[in-house]
């Protein structure tokens, strides 16, 4: 459909057949943390040091769980951070290749 820009950030619409999936949040991982941003402002961070493991999992496996979720509008793969610390230690998002993210993640903690 093409782009649009908001004064929060940049949002991106795609058109697939008859669904329309919005891009709000990206993500970044740092060398000391992860990131959720919109645009360039950071909205959410995770210290590296905060994580105990890093998962991909399905939208369906996460119904059933407790968890602080940042993610875009999509049914695709979700990938799961369990923090170390937190109310809500779950923390869900859904970059563009979750399992690519994963990768970096266990080794950027040593998994």
């Amino acid at each position: 459909m093409g782009r649009v820009c908001a004064d929060l950030g940049h949002r991106e619409l795609n058109r697939e057949g008859d669904r329309a999936s919005a891009v709000i949040f990206n993500y970044r991982i740092t060398e000391s943390e992860v990131q959720v941003r919109i645009g360039s402002w950071v909205v959410r961070r995770i210290r590296l040091t905060d994580i105990a493991s890093a998962d991909v999992q399905s939208w369906s496996q996460l119904l059933r769980t407790w968890n602080e979720h940042w993610s875009n509008f999509s049914f695709g793969p979700f990938v799961v951070l369990h923090r170390r610390s937190g109310w809500i230690p779950t923390f869900v998002f859904n970059p563009p290749d979750p399992e690519g993210f994963v990768a970096d993640v266990r080794r950027r903690i040593g998994q």
